[in-house]
């Protein structure tokens, strides 16, 4: 499993820095794939794919967030006829998983934090970024 924050980049002294995300999701070339409310989910062959979006925008065919949102969270998650048994027993988990973001004040810190989490089956990841 995978968390991404794009905002969080320690590269402040280059200027402003955009934090949109794309994501190349090629849907001609997986054996079949669906949209799980926030869950782009993929088979191919054995191999399964689950891309956690921050929004559901498609712009021009591209699966993006409208504007520069700043803070967005995403992540993926794998598997494999060995992991599930079935495409749609991962889809099922798919469909199970939760997630949950904050954004909030650090008063001892005194600045913001962000939090994100995804759980997946009895897999789960979690991060605070500072």
């Amino acid at each position: 499993m995978l968390l991404i924050n794009n905002d969080w980049l320690p590269l402040s002294c280059l200027g402003e820095i955009s934090t949109k995300v794309n994501v190349f999701w090629p849907e001609s070339e997986f054996d079949e794939w669906q949209q799980e409310g926030r869950w782009l989910v993929g088979r191919k062959g054995d191999s399964y794919l689950a891309i956690f979006r921050d929004c559901t925008d498609k712009v021009n065919d591209i699966y993006t967030c409208k504007g520069d949102r700043g803070r967005q969270m995403w992540g993926s998650y794998v598997g494999n006829a060995n992991t599930h048994g079935s495409y749609s027993a991962f889809v099922d988990a798919i469909r199970s998983s939760s997630y949950k973001e904050s954004y909030t004040w650090n008063w001892k810190q005194w600045q913001f934090q962000y939090y994100g989490r995804i759980t997946v089956g009895d897999k789960s990841l979690n991060y605070t970024w500072k």
